[in-house]
This record gives structure tokens, C-alpha cells and sequence, in this order.
């Protein structure tokens, strides 16, 4: 216990460090980025995966390296998209955002899996593997959920309601009032719109520079 007369130390800090090992999410539609992916794959013995992408490992390893004695778990998240969508493939493309605001997409599945820290590799090597190994199981449980089988462990559906949303609609439309309702705001926001559209090429030729990156580097 610290006496009373001398500082307490600073409490230990608290964040989450969010990492995407594939680089890009999977999109049936990303044709060149699969390809790659799997071909990455072929050349290093590694199994063709048909619902994911192969990770990019050094992030990962460098990650884990850095952080095993400060955090105490991974969390490896793993999101399917509803059967339902409509689509025509073996699996339902990635919702946009528009059919999000459309209510087109109304449904997500989630699987969580906690992997406390100290049961992982110790090694960057072992940790690739491991990491490698997590993303094959990932691919075949999204193989057995898209043709009709749950995603494993107990189920919980949280039920979100419109009017639980009220509040948030409401700060929006009291943030964006003044960007639709005077001369000036409007100004701003075409100023807005154009520099995102102007932007677009340049971020759609950073994704494909990504996509061609070797998936382990």
C-alpha cells in the first residue's frame, strides 16, 4: 500500500491495439487481391483459402513481441455476412454503406474467441504459425456457415431498436444544421465533397499498390 505522504504511481494505461493481418477486407468482387493472395500462399506451402485472405504476419509477430508483457490477451474477431443478402456467388459480397443506411443489410454475425497472451508462441516464427493456423480455422468455419451450419459457441443477439438510435440522429442533424442552412456551411461542404471526390483516385491507387505487396511483408 502507498503511504498517504508519498505519490501514487500512474495508473497503468489501457488502450486496445486493432490489427488486420489480411490488409483488406475479403470482397468476392477484389478478383486480383484473391488471386494474389492465394498464389502467396501456393509458393509457400501454405493452404488455399477461399473466404479469407492470408494474413500479413510481421505486424502481427511484432505486435505480440512488444506487447506480451503489458496485454493480456488477443482477440481474434471473425464476421460473416447474412445468407440472406441477396447474392450469387457461394457467398453474399460485403454490405456497403449505403445498403447499411438503406436498411438493405440488416444483419451481421460475429464470433469472438479470447487467446490470453501467456498461451501464445514465444517465438515470432511460432507466432506466424499460430497466426496462419487461426485464419485456416477461420476459413473453414465460414465455408461450414455459408452452407447452412451456425457459427460455433453460445449465441447472443443484442436488439437494437430505432429509437435507441434517436440520440445520435439528432447530434448529426444538430452538427450538419449549419452546413445545410446557410450559404457559407454549404460552401464548406461542396468544399468537402469535391476534395474527397478529387482524393478518390489517389486512395484507390494506394489499395491496389497494397493488394500487390507480398501478404507477408
Amino acid at each position: 500500500m502507498t503511504p498517504p505522504s508519498l505519490p501514487r504511481p500512474p495508473p497503468a494505461p489501457q488502450y486496445w491495439l486493432v490489427i488486420y493481418p489480411e490488409g483488406t477486407r475479403f470482397d468476392v468482387g477484389k478478383v486480383e487481391a484473391i488471386e494474389k493472395s492465394q498464389s502467396y500462399a501456393a509458393d509457400r506451402g501454405l493452404p488455399k483459402l477461399s473466404h479469407v485472405l492470408s494474413p500479413r504476419t510481421r505486424a502481427f509477430t511484432e505486435a505480440t513481441q512488444c506487447l506480451a508483457k503489458t496485454c493480456s490477451a488477443v482477440y481474434d474477431v471473425t464476421v460473416a455476412y447474412s445468407r440472406d443478402f441477396p447474392h450469387t456467388g457461394p457467398r453474399p459480397r460485403p454490405p456497403s454503406m449505403w445498403d447499411l443506411m438503406t436498411g438493405r443489410f440488416r444483419e451481421v454475425h460475429v464470433y469472438l474467441q479470447r487467446v490470453p497472451m501467456d498461451t501464445l508462441p514465444s517465438s515470432a516464427e511460432e507466432q506466424e504459425s499460430w497466426l496462419h493456423r487461426q485464419f485456416e480455422a477461420k476459413d473453414a468455419m465460414l465455408e461450414a456457415f455459408y452452407h447452412g451450419a451456425p457459427l460455433p459457441g453460445e449465441a447472443w443477439s443484442p436488439k437494437v431498436s430505432r429509437w435507441s438510435t434517436a440520440g445520435y440522429a439528432l447530434a448529426y442533424a444538430v452538427i450538419l444544421r449549419p452546413f445545410v442552412t446557410t450559404r457559407e456551411g454549404l460552401r464548406i461542404l461542396a468544399a468537402m465533397w469535391l476534395g474527397a471526390l478529387a482524393a478518390l483516385p489517389l486512395s484507390r491507387l494506394a489499395h491496389r499498390s497494397g493488394a500487390q505487396a507480398a501478404p507477408g511483408r
